[in-house]
C-alpha cells in the first residue's frame, strides 16, 4: 500500500465531483447512513462556525479493482461508472452525505427508517442576540427572511431564490454561503491497497 496523501479541499472544490461527477462510492464494509436530522444540522452549524469536523478517508481505485467492493445504497448517489477512478469513502460517509444533501435537499431515510427532509436544514438569519454562539443552522420548516434553506443559499442562482433583495439580508446570506463553500476539509487518499489492507486501516 502506498503512503496516504493528505490534501485540504474546500467544499467548493468538492462540489463538482460530489454533485455532478458522482466520484464517491460507499463500500460494503461501511455502515449505512445512521445520523438523524438534529445531528445533520449540528454538522452544518459546525461548518458555519468554522469548527473542525474531521477528515475524509478515501480509497481511490480504478474500475478493474472495483469488483472487490460492493456499493451500498444510501444518502449519497451511486458512483458514475464513466469516471476513470472511484473514490470509496472509508471514513466520513455521514459527513459527506450531509454535505451532499445540503446542496440537494432531498428526502431520505436513515438506517433506522426515519425520514429526513434535508430541505428543512435552515440558516437562522436573525439569531437571539442575548445568546452566545447561537445555533445558525437548524432543522425546521423554512420561513421567509427568518429561516432560509441551506440548499437555496448554496444554489448557483442563490440570489434569485431569496425572499428579499434587501442589501443587509443578502449580506448575511452571502456570508453564510461563503463560510460553507470556503470551508477547508482535510482529505486523506490512499491508492494501490488491497481490500484486506483497507479493512485493517478502517478497523
Amino acid at each position: 500500500m502506498k503512503a496516504p496523501i493528505l490534501k485540504t479541499h474546500t467544499i467548493r472544490a468538492l462540489r463538482d465531483p460530489l454533485l455532478y461527477h458522482h466520484k464517491f462510492a460507499i463500500p460494503k464494509l461501511q455502515r449505512n447512513f445512521v445520523w438523524d436530522a438534529g445531528r445533520a444540522a449540528k454538522l452544518l452549524d459546525s461548518i458555519y462556525y468554522q469548527m473542525p469536523i474531521g477528515s475524509l478517508f478515501l480509497w481511490e481505485m480504478d474500475h478493474k479493482s472495483a469488483n472487490l467492493v460492493r456499493q451500498a445504497a444510501g444518502v449519497l448517489p451511486a458512483c458514475d461508472r464513466k469516471n476513470k477512478t472511484i473514490s470509496f469513502v472509508i471514513d466520513g460517509q455521514q459527513r459527506l452525505s450531509v454535505i451532499y444533501q445540503a446542496f440537494k435537499a432531498e428526502r431520505r431515510e436513515n438506517d433506522a427508517g426515519r425520514e429526513i427532509d434535508f430541505g428543512r436544514l435552515c440558516f437562522v438569519v436573525n439569531p437571539d442576540p442575548e445568546t452566545d454562539n447561537p445555533p445558525r443552522i437548524v432543522y425546521r420548516k423554512p420561513v421567509d427572511r427568518e429561516y432560509v434553506p441551506v440548499s437555496a443559499i448554496l444554489a448557483v442562482d442563490w440570489k434569485k431564490k431569496m425572499p428579499s433583495q434587501a442589501k443587509s439580508f443578502l449580506a448575511k446570506i452571502q456570508n453564510c454561503r461563503e463560510r460553507f463553500l470556503s470551508y477547508p476539509m482535510p482529505v486523506v487518499t490512499v491508492g494501490s491497497a488491497t481490500l484486506d489492507e483497507i479493512a485493517e486501516v478502517f478497523m
